[in-house]
């Protein structure tokens, strides 16, 4: 596709596309200020300089363009000109961010993104992602949130925000559009999902990398130990995805698909995700990831791509049981999930190979 304007236009359009002080950040500013929050803006002294910092929350929010920052929704685009200099920015920018985040986590900060999709469109409603934001400040346990906006009315991780740990207790997730939101509200404020072997938004250790020198990998191939706390007061079973959206396959890469979890569990132990799931709770079915194996398959991005993310998500299900087995493609398994999710909540990983 050609580009519709002249070679200097588009340089001028870009040119003229502000970092700091766009208006979705005035949006968000002016809402929490409004709810009383005092704050500092675009501290450089921090990591990735963030956008917001509430030291009294020791919490900070980075309000993202989507362009910018390679979000993957309808608002991304690859420009036409100039390819290899757009992916190689784009893709640094992503190394930035990720970098920035692990090292606020690490300094004991916790995070939260707003992207710019989660703002625009007549059918985004600031004032109660705001609300969630406020929830989210004043929630001393939570280190993670990220706010996205998407058609279907609801998210779907990528952030990561995508992105963040030890500090993180629980990666709860903001969403834009809600469709009940009284019951979500409640649910969203509580439903979390964390784990102890990597902090959340930061980088998993080779224990999580994938075994198989046919793609350059010789990690311990193990899936991490999870826990979660306050399911929706329905649940009837949880399933477990976890995904890696920047793989370069255009539809990213499946890594682990569980389903059938009873309600009454908690957490999974390490190396759950063993292909003889013998150490899954009873009843609980893990199919074909993407590399062709059943259960967990580690993480093998291509090296020297910037940091991938892996998107643990677990759903709660108003189904008890999935007819699922093993030899179920895991399409099918997440379309029968996605289909009778009543709620889910995200802790997401990153890797790279240098």
């Amino acid at each position: 596709m050609v580009d519709v304007v002249d070679a200097a236009t588009r340089s001028r359009m870009m040119s003229g596309i502000r970092g700091r002080n766009t208006k979705p950040e005035r949006v968000i500013r002016s809402l929490l200020h409004r709810r009383g929050f005092r704050f500092r803006l675009d501290v450089r002294e921090l990591p990735g300089r963030p956008d917001i910092v509430l030291p009294r929350y020791r919490a900070v929010v980075f309000v993202h363009g989507c362009f910018w920052h390679g979000h993957g929704c309808a608002l991304f685009k690859w420009p036409q000109t100039r390819p290899e200099f757009w992916r190689d920015k784009i893709a640094r920018n992503r190394t930035n961010d990720a970098r920035a985040l692990a090292a606020l986590a690490a300094q004991g900060w916790r995070v939260a993104v707003i992207w710019e999709c989660a703002l625009r469109g007549a059918d985004k409603d600031p004032q109660a992602l705001v609300e969630r934001l406020d929830a989210w400040l004043k929630d001393r346990a939570s280190g993670w949130s990220e706010a996205r906006g998407e058609t279907d009315g609801r998210t779907h991780a990528h952030s990561l925000p995508g992105w963040l740990p030890g500090i993180c207790r629980g990666a709860t997730l903001v969403r834009s559009v809600l469709q009940d939101p009284v019951r979500r509200r409640q649910a969203m404020a509580d439903f979390r999902l964390w784990s102890d072997d990597f902090p959340c938004n930061g980088f998993m250790p080779k224990t999580q990398e994938y075994d198989d020198r046919a793609f350059g990998v010789e990690g311990d191939n193990l899936s991490p130990a999870l826990q979660w706390d306050a399911p929706p007061a329905d649940t009837q079973s949880f399933a477990l995805t976890v995904y890696d959206p920047d793989a370069p396959t255009g539809s990213g890469f499946w890594h682990w698909v569980v389903v059938n979890i009873p309600p009454d569990v908690r957490s999974l132990a390490r190396n759950a995700g063993k292909p003889d799931g013998n150490l899954l709770p009873q009843g609980a079915v893990q199919v074909r990831n993407d590399y062709g194996t059943v259960g967990f398959g580690g993480a093998a991005p291509p090296r020297g791509d910037p940091p991938h993310r892996y998107v643990f998500r677990l759903h709660a299900l108003k189904a008890a049981q999935l007819p699922v087995a093993p030899d179920t493609t895991n399409a099918v398994a997440r379309f029968m999930t996605h289909l009778n999710e009543l709620d889910s909540t995200t802790y997401v990983g990153l890797y790279e190979l240098k």
